[in-house]
């Protein structure tokens, strides 16, 4: 399992700060050039990632459980607490990397009650 960063030119990047959410400073600090679009981070740097949420995105439960259990992900200070907003299932990643004048309300429609839930949990 992967941990990594999108970067800001990504779709998913430009909603949520659109949203008005910022990224990590680690995220713009430590993005490699050339406009990759994501970019992994190693599991003993995952504690220098400071952030109210970490959102993450995946195909299915499985990739999700799989994230949640690798090794160093409970270092990321936003899981500790309770800032994990996991957005999952196949249509939702697709919709999140490939917008549409359709796509885009109903991503809306699922991102928010997640990450409305997820900045509770993190401000508790």
């Amino acid at each position: 399992m992967r941990s990594g960063c999108s970067g800001r030119a990504t779709f998913a990047s430009k909603l949520v700060t659109d949203l008005g959410l910022t990224l990590a400073p680690y995220v713009e600090q430590n993005a490699p050039g050339g406009g990759e679009v994501y970019y992994t981070v190693s599991g003993e740097l995952l504690s220098r990632v400071e952030s109210d949420l970490v959102i993450g995105f995946f195909a299915t439960q499985a990739e999700e459980q799989a994230f949640r259990t690798a090794p160093g992900v409970q270092l990321l200070p936003a899981m500790a607490r309770g800032g994990f907003a996991p957005v999952v299932g196949a249509d939702r990643v697709v919709a999140s990397s490939a917008p549409s004048v359709l796509s885009i309300p109903w991503v809306l429609d699922a991102y928010l009650p997640i990450l409305a839930e997820a900045a509770a949990r993190s401000r508790s």
